[in-house]
């Protein structure tokens, strides 16, 4: 059994990251009912676009990452 201490961090975005894990928010249940609701509430077909920057990790204690710095201006635009 290791004692080593836990490495906490917080990405750009606000994203919560405990030994290398993403934390999922407090309230993702409430987050889901809402999307799911959303959903079902449509006629037409829904489509999801994502964009913005991305940190990878690279490695388990995520000294070293991947990070892109978009702005998500290529997503927006896809979006409108």
């Amino acid at each position: 059994m290791s004692l080593r201490p836990r490495q906490d961090s917080i990405d750009e975005a606000g994203q919560i990251f405990v030994d290398g894990n993403l934390i999922p928010p407090n309230d993702l249940p409430q987050i889901k009912d809402r999307a799911l609701e959303f959903c079902q509430s449509q006629t037409r077909p829904i489509v999801l676009i994502t964009s913005g920057g991305t940190t990878v990790p690279l490695e388990h204690n995520t000294v070293r990452f991947v990070d892109n710095f978009s702005a998500g201006t290529r997503g927006s635009t896809s979006a409108e």
